[in-house]
């Protein structure tokens, strides 16, 4: 039973020391295969070999009417995808004096500038933003990972093969193919991630009042503000009041009887004195 143990431990030892060798090989393979002539086309084409994941964003001052019916419109132009593949990521609006929508989409390259366009109809584009997240190294690493570990499943689907194997070390291969099997699902959904982002990108467009309008805006609030700080602070002096009301009754009241107690006090004293002779 020991022997069975030692011979599944460096069967698996090997296996993973065949996994770490296999990338160089494959890559060394690949350069070799590339030569000088393939190696002048998408290096040429790309010479810094980056993978750039773009997000922009756009702000569109529209008159304060029109801004719940763009936002729907850009909306709907993005769900439809006119301008091509295209969904909608999140929606945010707000209403009353400073009305305000934020629309959030992921799209393809090519459908950016149209939904840009279309959000700045009957208005004007205020700002303009774009930045972008260099993903190669992150798509190398993952694909590295991916590699290396469909390497290991396949030697261990070759251990598992093997006749005369025990049951106990049948199923720790097994427990140990789940893992990889685990991880693997967990890389390629990681890659396809990256492949997204880089073969579309995000723009969000917000829709808002112009500076004049929201000024105007402003005051109105201030107004409104003054109005309920006032109503507030009467209706804190008004409690205030009431609080204090009865205590000042009580107290006055009290202050009353003492003077008047008092005073029938000094009439009783001087009367049992008598006329002065």
């Amino acid at each position: 039973m020991r022997c069975r143990s030692w011979w599944l431990a460096l069967a698996m030892a090997a296996a993973v020391a065949g996994c770490a060798k296999q990338p160089s090989g494959e890559s060394a393979a690949t350069a070799a295969d590339a030569g000088p002539a393939k190696a002048e086309g998408p290096r040429a084409a790309n010479p810094l070999q980056v993978m750039l994941a773009y997000e922009h964003r756009a702000v569109v001052e529209l008159s304060a009417d029109r801004i719940a019916a763009q936002a729907t419109a850009v909306q709907k132009a993005c769900n439809n995808g006119k301008f091509g593949a295209c969904v909608v990521l999140g929606v945010t609006q707000q209403g009353g004096d400073s009305p305000e929508a934020q629309i959030e989409m992921r799209a393809v390259p090519e459908a950016i500038e149209p939904l840009v366009t279309m959000a700045g109809v009957g208005g004007e584009l205020g700002s303009r933003s774009t930045q972008a997240q260099d993903l190669a190294q992150a798509i190398t690493d993952n694909r590295l990972t991916e590699q290396r570990l469909r390497n290991e499943h396949t030697r261990l689907l070759e251990l598992q093969a093997r006749p005369g194997i025990k049951i106990e070390d049948l199923m720790s291969l097994s427990e140990r193919m789940a893992q990889l099997e685990a991880q693997l699902a967990a890389t390629t959904q990681e890659g396809a991630q990256h492949q997204r982002r880089i073969q579309t990108q995000k723009l969000t467009i917000v829709l808002t009042m112009p500076g004049s309008q929201q000024g105007g805006s402003v005051i109105g609030e201030a107004i409104d503000d003054f109005a309920e700080i006032f109503a507030t602070v009467v209706a804190v002096l008004i409690r205030v009041l009431a609080g204090v009301l009865p205590i000042a009754v009580v107290g006055i009241g009290g202050l009353w009887l003492f003077k008047l107690w008092r005073r029938r006090r000094g009439r009783n004293t001087a009367n049992k004195a008598g006329p002065t002779p």
